[in-house]
């Protein structure tokens, strides 16, 4: 009666939840560049956090919000779904998003737009396109396609389709309306592909998405495949049964990508004594290029971009129309005896002075037509390193080395230190990019060394292997929160700070690339005449007293100046404090903090630091840097001394480690896998992982309890594989969730276990060696008897 009692009210909760909160999540189809608007429905109270899944890969984003935005990166269908935790009943809600691509369409014809790469088996993507394609005009329109490959229908504005075989197929579109039924039709070729590469649908322009596709025509009947992707500019990505992947570069080059497919392990396999899994390379070209400074009355030309220095790295571009005709062939003479192919080709020039550099485009199909494009560099003498900063968070930054003029005919090794505590890079090339993964300023080492050929070391005549050592400034910004009409505007990391505490300032400026703007700071924590004050797009300032403070942002451009104010509110410092998180190998900041009614008095006091690791004596100095040689968390220590009493403050010092991580920001990394008892490390990796406002909460996976930390230790109770997630809650309470796969091994057991098999092995064959003997010895006794018993005849018969 009781169960029967529970079971109803159970029933009557599931019918509440029904009315008051139906749920469903609205989106429809959106431009490429522009976010999608997700809403969870719901008409009554609620309250509950939202775990959205936006299905393209990017971190669970956890929000109160009912309505919530986001961009995609690329165009397709998007599996998405939005879950709920409300008491005991969890609902999931699921959506598709479109995402679809017709900003180049400029006809007001129906039109079919095709996306991707034509390969067998890769998918392809079918848009109809109108001319400022409005998608509420067209809410009740069917689309249809067809594409004659005995394959069915499918529906929508975009779909996906993947052909099986090569050749050239007829693609209908059939629109329906009430009152009308329009029918276009293009058509798509399909080649086949080689399993020693992947495709993708390059050349690109810059800030495009990339697609790449595996070539699946020998693993098509495998049913679970793991695609490791490596993009060859530091960034890599994961997928599983999915042979397609779409990549935006952040510069233009030619990148060497590559994808590893991997059979997933089939516990239902016949073939349970071959534990060797086969995996499969393919490598692939991409091309990314830069025309979006020629006006379109502008094509064809030729362009060279990058610094016109001796051993810098240049950029040649054929900005032409029909840049995706794989008939095309570029022919390259950069007026130095040197040439080239490709749409895109890259040089460096050793000597100064000016080049004519000329492209031949011709194409295969018509022999008669071919283009000639000019264009002319001037190659100039330089004094000092230098890059293209100011820099975005999250773009990369291009530096260049300066070579003097009796040494551009060398050959050299550049080894880049650039400042960050990321490992040292040698190239033979005198430019490079470089991602930070934080804001900052940042002091770039450069050593020049000679190659030790014959002909350098006479030209040389140096007796020591570092010729020149050059360093440069990069100024690395972060003004993402703030939207470009509300620029300029003066902001800091946080609008209130501990006494001592660093606090960085930014000017946001749209055009922070223009090298005759100049930012002038005055903190407002200076007497009349001496106020505290600096240069830069980024400063840094520390505040020694507790107060209010309105910082003054001086802005001087060629049109004029302008002035921002910058409130800062300073609060009373409790102890010693840190500026950590610290990447590993970078230097932290600490600083002991004066007690205010002392600091009032101005008491001198003494310093002693320890900051918790080998190193045995500190700094003598109020603020400390340290750099620590291993991840963890210390607890360092200052004590303070003044002639009447001693203070003892503590302050504990994260240092992490994401250089395994790479550029691919934000994730979750460990150090694993390990043995069953080991301490394994777990570490968010985040661009801001300095903004004290953000809380990491981990789940590891195995029932513990959760703690909060951007870096953890934890030691698992059993073997096994556990996904660990990490929580990054912001200040609004809005979230994302980072997860990272954790192995977790038992060789002793495993060891043990071969142990006693390996003893009951041995026992098993004394076993039988014994019973063999004891046979042999009663064959033996019988055969013995035998002759005893016809000795015996013999001798009765004598």
């Amino acid at each position: 009666m009781q169960a029967k009692i529970i079971t109803q009210l159970f029933i009557f909760y599931l019918l509440l939840q029904f009315i008051f909160c139906q749920n469903s999540i609205n989106n429809k189809p959106t431009q490429l560049g522009q976010s999608t608007l997700f809403e969870f429905q719901t008409t009554g109270n609620f309250d509950y956090e939202l775990t959205w899944d936006f299905g393209d890969g990017s971190p669970l984003f956890s929000s109160r919000e009912t309505s919530v935005s986001h961009e995609y990166s690329r165009i397709g269908l998007f599996f998405v779904s939005a879950t709920s935790n409300q008491q005991n009943l969890t609902i999931v809600t699921t959506s598709i998003a479109t995402i679809y691509d017709c900003n180049n369409v400029e006809t007001d014809e129906l039109t079919i737009v095709i996306s991707g790469v034509h390969q067998i088996f890769s998918p392809l993507f079918f848009t109809a396109c109108y001319n400022g394609l409005n998608i509420e005009e067209f809410s009740n329109t069917v689309f249809e396609w067809k594409f004659n490959d005995q394959t069915d229908n499918e529906f929508g504005i975009l779909v996906s389709h993947s052909f099986l075989q090569e050749g050239k197929f007829q693609i209908d579109l059939t629109t329906s309306t009430e009152n009308s039924t329009l029918q276009i039709s293009t058509f798509v070729e399909i080649f086949d592909c080689d399993m020693n590469f992947a495709s993708n649908d390059g050349p690109i322009q810059l800030g495009q998405a990339i697609v790449f596709s595996a070539c699946m025509k020998d693993l098509s009947a495998i049913d679970d495949l793991s695609y490791e992707w490596s993009f060859g500019d530091g960034f890599k990505q994961s997928l599983l049964n999915t042979p397609t992947i779409s990549h935006v570069y952040l510069h233009t080059g030619i990148f060497n990508a590559n994808v590893t497919i991997i059979p997933e392990n089939n516990d239902d396999d016949d073939n349970d004594d071959d534990d060797t899994t086969e995996t499969f390379l393919q490598q692939s070209t991409a091309i990314v290029f830069d025309c979006s400074s020629i006006e379109q009355n502008e094509y064809p030309k030729a362009l060279a971009s990058g610094f016109m220095l001796p051993g810098s790295q240049i950029t040649f571009t054929a900005c032409i129309e029909d840049y995706k005709n794989k008939n095309n062939t570029y022919t390259w003479d950069f007026g130095d005896e040197s040439t080239s192919s490709g749409l895109l080709a890259l040089h460096s020039y050793k000597t100064i002075g000016q080049f004519e550099v000329t492209v031949t485009i011709n194409n295969n199909n018509n022999n008669d037509q071919s283009i000639v494009l000019r264009t002319l560099v001037n190659i100039t003498s330089c004094e000092i390193a230098s890059n293209d900063g100011p820099t975005p968070l999250g773009s990369p930054t291009f530096m260049v080395a300066c070579l003097p003029n009796d040494l551009h005919d060398a050959d050299f090794l550049f080894t880049w230190d650039f400042g960050d505590a990321s490992p040292k890079i040698t190239t033979n090339n005198a430019s490079i990019f470089h991602h930070y993964s934080r804001f900052g300023n940042f002091i770039v080492h450069i050593s020049v060394t000679s190659k030790e050929t014959e002909s350098s070391t006479k030209k040389l005549k140096r007796d020591h292997p570092i010729l020149l050592n050059q360093t440069t400034l990069v100024t690395v910004f972060d003004c993402s929160s703030v939207a470009q009409e509300l620029m300029p505007v003066g902001i800091t990391t946080s609008n209130s700070s501990s006494v001592g505490s660093v606090v960085t300032f930014t000017a946001c400026v749209v055009d922070f690339k223009n090298p005759e703007n100049r930012y002038f700071w005055n903190f407002g924590d200076g007497s009349i005449l001496k106020r505290a004050t600096a240069e830069g797009l980024l400063v840094t300032h520390t505040y020694q007293k507790k107060g209010s403070y309105s910082a003054t942002l001086t802005i001087q451009t060629p049109s004029g100046n302008s002035q921002r104010i910058v409130g800062v509110e300073v609060v009373h410092c409790e102890g010693a404090i840190n500026d950590g998180p610290t990447q590993l190998s970078d230097k932290t900041i600490l600083t002991a903090c004066i007690p205010d009614e002392d600091l009032d008095a101005n008491i001198q006091y003494a310093y002693q630091w320890t900051y918790g690791d080998e190193t045995d004596i500190g700094s003598k100095q109020q603020s400390a840097l340290h750099t620590y040689s291993k991840i963890g968390v210390y607890h360092a220590q200052a004590i303070l001394t003044s002639s009447s009493r001693t203070i003892t403050q503590k302050t504990n010092v994260t240092i992490f480690d994401c250089h395994p991580a790479g550029v691919n920001l934000p994730s979750a990394i460990n150090d694993g896998p390990k043995e069953l008892d080991e301490v394994i490390t777990l570490t968010a990796c985040i661009a801001n992982y300095k903004n004290q406002s953000l809380k990491f909460i981990w789940d590891f996976g195995d029932n513990s309890t959760f703690t909060q930390g951007l870096l953890q230790t934890h030691t698992y109770k059993e073997q096994g594989n556990y996904k660990a997630n990490v929580r990054i809650v912001n200040p609004d309470g809005s979230s994302i969730i980072l997860s990272t796969e954790v192995e977790i091994k038992d060789t002793a057991k495993i060891s043990t276990i071969i142990i006693v098999v390996i003893v009951t092995v041995v026992l098993l064959i004394a076993i039988v060696i014994v019973a063999i003997a004891a046979v042999m010895h009663s064959r033996s006794k019988a055969k013995r008897k035998l002759e005893e018993d016809a000795n015996a005849e013999k001798l009765l018969g004598i």
